[in-house]
């Protein structure tokens, strides 16, 4: 009878052991398969993801278009300094400061360039001015240089008053003041 039990039971542990095994078959099977599914889910996801905004993108092309024509009519361009060159671009600040200092009454004392500043895809150029003038000139030069393009900046501004003496050799019949400050503009840099 001890037999018999013992060979039931090795019939049972033979069953368990080839389920045991069966299932370890299965679970080495399965789980690449899980985990290969679980990534293509991921990737699947990212691309609908990227589907839906590119639509959204296509959709918006007209009105995209049509900004872009806005912003190129707006000649950009023309708010710089028309030459990349160091020296042709003080020129440029010069004479325009030049006319509009004497269309304004006042009178040029001196320029100065100073040394370019590269600032990335810019050229940056600046030009020391003094000049001498009463405070409607120098207002409406100030305001002018705030409203013309190029687009020109005032920096380091210095405001002093004339001696009478200097005022007479200066023929200014009003209060002269002297006037001195960076003119600062901007080029694109080819």
């Amino acid at each position: 009878m001890s037999k018999a039990l013992d060979h039931a039971r090795s019939r049972a542990l033979a069953l368990g052991l080839l389920a045991l095994a069966l299932l370890v078959a299965i679970a080495a099977a399965a789980t690449p398969l899980f985990l290969v599914h679980r990534h293509y889910d991921g990737k699947l996801a990212d691309l609908e993801d990227r589907l839906v905004r590119y639509q959204r993108l296509a959709a918006s092309r007209g009105e995209l278009t049509r900004r872009l024509a806005q912003v190129r009519a707006l000649d950009s361009r023309s708010y710089f300094l028309k030459s990349a060159v160091p020296a042709l671009a003080a020129g440029e600040i010069q004479e325009l400061e030049k006319s509009l200092i004497e269309a304004n009454g006042g009178r040029l004392a001196s320029m100065q360039i100073e040394p370019h500043k590269d600032e990335g895809a810019f050229r940056r150029v600046a030009v020391n001015v003094q000049m001498l003038g009463n405070i409607g000139t120098i207002q409406n030069v100030l305001r002018v240089l705030e409203t013309r393009k190029p687009f020109l900046f005032v920096d380091n501004l210095n405001v002093r008053s004339l001696r009478a003496d200097a005022m007479k050799e200066a023929a200014l019949p009003e209060a002269g003041l002297v006037v001195q400050f960076d003119l600062i503009g901007y080029a694109i840099r080819k």
